[in-house]
């Protein structure tokens, strides 16, 4: 009875030799591709957010993660929707600027376009003293218009920058 339960020397519990390596052989590739799967997925969308990252560094600020990885909902996702906020608020930081900067421009081309006629007028014929003073008042003006627009920008500049000073004084003086 007991000879039908020994087994041969050359056999294992799940066959032949070359047939157990076989196994252990497909069970480490299968193992293994699924380890490369699992790989794939965490860094594919990290590869994208690099590469939205770099565009951003570069100066495209229309630089963005795919809708796909942001709409995850993991770390990575989490992480991906903060990279498209940051980058909308930079875009729309720069177009304020650019807009700020055209406005000012502007501002300041008028008051000069007023000073460079004035100065043109008052060249360009013999005046009275009178006359002369009259020119004069108006340059001021203009000159005047222009600080403030400069003192507006460097008041501008320095809330921006969170560079303001506070000042104590009485109310009721």
């Amino acid at each position: 009875v007991l000879s039908m339960f020994v087994m041969p020397r050359n056999v294992g519990p799940w066959g032949s030799s070359t047939t157990t390596l076989a196994l252990l052989t497909v069970a480490l590739l299968v193992i293994a591709a699924a380890a490369w799967l699992v790989a794939r997925a965490l860094t594919r969308p990290l590869m994208e957010l690099q590469l939205a990252v770099r565009g951003l560094a570069s100066g495209r600020v229309d630089a963005r993660v795919p809708t796909r990885i942001a709409e995850r909902a993991d770390e990575i996702g989490a992480l991906a929707m903060d990279f498209n906020a940051m980058a909308d608020r930079l875009a729309n930081l720069l177009e304020y600027r650019q807009r700020l900067l055209r406005d000012v421009s502007h501002e300041l081309r008028s008051p000069l376009t007023a000073l460079k006629g004035e100065l043109s007028v008052a060249l360009s014929r013999d005046r009275t003293a009178s006359e002369y003073k009259d020119v004069l008042v108006q340059l001021e003006s203009s000159v005047d218009e222009m600080s403030l627009l400069v003192e507006d920008l460097l008041a501008l500049s320095r809330a921006s920058s969170g560079v303001l000073r506070s000042e104590q004084f009485d109310l009721d003086t």
